[in-house]
């Protein structure tokens, strides 16, 4: 098994029935949660193959916000 991206097209409260997208590597999967969240889809967590959250909601949408160095 390999990492599991938990994503929806939309926000649906109550319920944790969710799509799920697999990816080979970490950073595969950090690239399609960010692809993602890109399209507007609402992404849930990011789980390794041993099941456990790498990244969960939260985390994606801070590393996905535009940064302003100037």
């Amino acid at each position: 098994m390999g990492w599991a991206i938990w994503w929806d097209t939309q926000r649906r409260p109550g319920t944790s029935r969710w799509n799920t997208a697999t990816a080979q590597s970490e950073a595969e999967a950090v690239e399609r949660s960010m692809h993602f969240l890109k399209l507007g889809f609402v992404v849930h967590a990011i789980r390794r193959p041993d099941g456990t959250i790498f990244m969960d909601e939260g985390q994606l949408s801070a590393r996905n916000r535009p940064s302003f160095d100037g």
